[in-house]
C-alpha cells in the first residue's frame, strides 16, 4: 500500500488516526498533570522563536502531518483546528493545566496545515 496517495477515503482515515493519537496523548497528559498536580516542564519550554514551546511545536507538527497526508481536506483541518480550541476552553474550566489560545493556536494549526500541503506539493507529484 502506498502511503502517499490521492485517495480521499484513505486521506480521511489518516486524519482520523492522527486525531485519535493526538486525543489519547492530550487525555494522557491531562491525567498525568492532574495526578501529579504539576505541568509538564518540557512541553512548557520554549524551543523556537516566537515563544513556540513544546505544545506549540506539537500543534504545528500534527497539523503539518495531517496537511501532508490529507491535502484534499485542508479546509476541514483548518476548521477542526479552530473548533478544537473551543474544546480546550471547555476543558480548561474542568482541568487546571489545560491552556488555550484560540487565535494563536488557530494560526499555528493553520500554518501547519499549509506547510504540510506545501511540502507535499513540492516533493510529491
Amino acid at each position: 500500500m502506498q502511503l502517499i496517495t490521492n485517495d480521499t477515503r484513505l486521506q480521511l482515515y489518516f486524519i482520523i488516526a492522527i486525531c485519535c493519537i493526538s486525543l489519547c496523548f492530550f487525555i494522557a497528559t491531562i491525567a498525568y498533570r492532574t495526578y501529579h498536580n504539576q505541568d509538564i516542564r518540557r512541553l512548557k519550554t520554549v524551543y523556537l522563536t516566537l515563544k513556540c514551546n513544546g505544545w506549540c511545536a506539537l500543534h504545528f507538527m500534527s497539523y503539518a502531518l495531517m496537511g501532508f497526508l490529507a491535502p484534499s481536506y485542508w479546509y476541514i483541518l483548518i476548521i477542526l483546528g479552530f473548533v478544537f480550541e473551543f474544546v480546550e476552553i471547555g476543558m480548561s474550566r474542568v482541568f487546571k493545566f489545560v491552556n488555550y489560545a484560540v487565535i494563536r493556536d488557530t494560526i499555528i494549526n493553520t500554518s501547519g496545515v499549509i506547510f504540510g500541503v506545501f511540502i507535499r506539493t513540492i516533493f510529491v507529484s
